[in-house]
């Protein structure tokens, strides 16, 4: 197993989420709860989502949530349902999980988003909300140089 490399803009780091999301496709795996109300699983589960535009995600949150640039929202394909109609995404027990993203120019997977919330679990039509590790490169950078030891 290998590291999963950031999505980041920096002068260290080169990479732009926008050389990933030519597909706008997006996997998240955990071991979170498998429904609302279901327990958490003794596998690691996967699952395959589409980045919804801001715009669109705004909509499913109206006024209690603001989707800015520190967030990406991702939906499961309707055609990915499970046998029993739900759709997939995230849930308790997988905050802090990954959004990772494969370019194919480099083949390899990045980190793009960090799994934050979404309404109850998997609801039919409302995207996940994701932070951006764009967003937050600067922060992320700043923090790993302080903690490397200069050579």
């Amino acid at each position: 197993m290998e590291p999963i490399p950031m999505a980041m803009s920096t002068e260290k780091h080169q990479f732009e989420r926008s050389d990933v999301t030519n597909s706008e496709i997006a996997s998240i795996a955990g071991w979170g709860r498998t429904s609302a109300t279901g327990d958490h699983s003794d596998d690691l589960l996967e699952a395959q989502l589409h980045i919804v535009p801001q715009s669109d995600c705004q909509l499913s949150y109206k006024k209690h949530i603001t989707i800015n640039k520190s967030r990406l929202c991702a939906i499961a394909p309707l055609d990915s349902l499970s046998e029993t109609g739900e759709s997939m995404d995230a849930c308790k027990g997988d905050s802090g999980g990954p959004l990772i993203q494969y370019d194919e120019s480099s083949e390899q997977y990045y980190l793009t988003g960090v799994v934050s919330f979404g309404k109850k679990c998997a609801t039919y039509g409302a995207p996940g909300v994701y932070s951006s590790v764009e967003y937050y490169s600067k922060w992320i950078t700043d923090i790993i140089d302080d903690k490397t030891p200069n050579s």
